[in-house]
C-alpha cells in the first residue's frame, strides 16, 4: 500500500512492502525490485547468521532474497521463483539451516541448479560467501556475529560498494575470519565496543569504528558517516529487533542506493528521526502492520514531508 503527497511538484510516498509472513514479505520486496531473475539467494527465514554476509552477494548476482524454514520450501516463495524464471539458486547455509530436501525440491521438481554456500559455522559460512565477491574497495566490514542489527544497517552500503561482510566474536576473531580478512587494508568495525572490543579491533588493518549508543543510533550513524550527502531519495525503514524483513529488503534497498534505518514496532526513534532529511522523498516500510504499525508510517511520513 502507498500513500502519496505532492510537495513542491515532487511526490513523497511511503509504501509498505509486507505479506502475511516474513516469507510472503520477501516476495513482496522481490516483486517490487525484480521483474525477471535469473538467479534466487535463498536463506533461512527464522536463523539469521547464514545470510547476515548474503546481500553483497546477492546484489552482486542482481539476485532477491527469498526465504524458507529448514525443511520446506514455503509456497510462497516457490511460486516467486516460479514468476522470476529463475534458472539457478543459491542456498546460505548447510544442512542444519535449509535441508537437504529444500535442495532436492530445487533440483527435482523445479528442475534448477543449485550451489550451496556453507562453512562449519556462521564464520567460516561468511568467509565463503566472501569469497565469492569482487571486492571493488580494499576495505572490509567486520560485525558481530551473534546478533544482526548492525550487519543489517550497514549491508545496502556493502553491497552497493562490494564490500565484503565478516563476522566476529565480542573479544576473539575466528582464525578463519582473520585470515581471510588481514588480506584488506582497511576495515569498518560495526557497533561498539560492548559487541566488538578494541581487542578485536586492534587485530585488524586500518580499523575505524561506526558505534552509536544503541541499534538505533548505529544506523544513523552508518547513515551519517557513509552514505550523506545523500545520493538517492528512497529510505527503507526496517524494525530493529527482526531481521528477516530488513534481510531481503537491503538487496533492494542497495538497488536504490538508499539507507535502512532502524525503528520499534511502534515508534520512530529520535535516533533516526533525526537523520530524516529533505532528500527523501519515497519511503520504504517493511513488514506488515504486526512488524511495524500503520500509525508509525503515518508518523514516518509526516517526518518525511516536515524535512521538505
Amino acid at each position: 500500500m502507498s500513500y502519496d503527497t505532492l510537495i513542491d511538484d515532487r511526490v513523497v510516498s511511503t509504501t509498505r512492502l509486507s505479506g502475511s509472513s516474513r516469507y510472503s514479505t520477501a516476495v513482496s520486496i522481490s516483486k517490487q525490485g525484480f521483474e525477471k531473475s535469473d538467479q534466487v539467494v535463498i536463506a533461512r527465514g527464522d536463523s539469521f547468521p547464514d545470510a547476515l554476509a548474503g546481500v553483497p552477494y546477492a546484489y552482486k548476482l542482481n539476485a532477491p532474497i527469498l526465504l524458507t524454514n529448514g525443511s520446506e520450501l514455503p509456497s510462497d516463495t516457490i511460486n516467486e521463483i516460479k514468476r522470476l524464471e529463475a534458472k539457478k539458486v543459491t542456498i546460505l547455509g548447510g544442512e542444519a539451516a535449509v535441508s537437504t530436501s529444500v535442495e532436492r525440491y530445487i533440483k527435482n521438481t523445479l528442475k534448477l541448479s543449485v550451489e550451496r554456500i556453507a562453512g562449519t559455522d556462521r564464520f567460516e559460512t561468511a568467509v565463503k560467501i566472501n569469497e565469492k565477491l569482487t571486492p571493488t574497495k580494499n576495505q572490509a566490514i567486520l560485525v558481530y556475529g551473534y546478533n544482526f542489527p548492525d550487519a543489517l544497517s550497514i549491508a545496502s552500503y556493502a553491497a552497493k560498494n562490494g564490500i565484503p561482510i565478516y563476522l566476529t566474536d565480542k573479544e576473539t576473531i575466528p582464525s578463519i575470519t582473520f585470515n581471510s580478512i588481514k588480506s584488506y587494508k582497511q576495515t569498518i568495525i560495526v557497533g561498539g565496543t560492548a559487541v566488538i572490543t578494541n581487542k578485536v579491533a586492534d587485530k585488524v588493518n586500518n580499523p575505524s569504528r561506526i558505534g552509536g549508543k544503541n541499534r538505533y543510533d548505529t544506523a544513523a550513524k552508518i547513515y551519517s558517516s557513509l552514505m550523506s550527502p545523500y545520493n538517492s531519495d528512497h529510505v527503507f525503514f526496517g524494525n530493529g529487533n527482526g531481521f528477516a524483513d530488513s534481510l531481503t529488503g537491503s538487496v533492494l534497498a542497495a538497488k536504490y542506493s538508499a539507507p535502512l534505518l532502524l525503528v520499534e514496532k511502534d515508534k520512530l526513534p529520535s535516533e533516526t528521526s533525526n537523520v530524516i532529511s529533505k532528500e527523501m522523498y519515497y519511503g520504504y516500510i517493511l513488514g506488515g502492520e504486526a512488524v511495524i504499525t500503520n500509525g508509525l508510517a503515518s508518523e514516518i511520513k509526516k517526518q518525511l514531508m516536515e524535512a521538505k
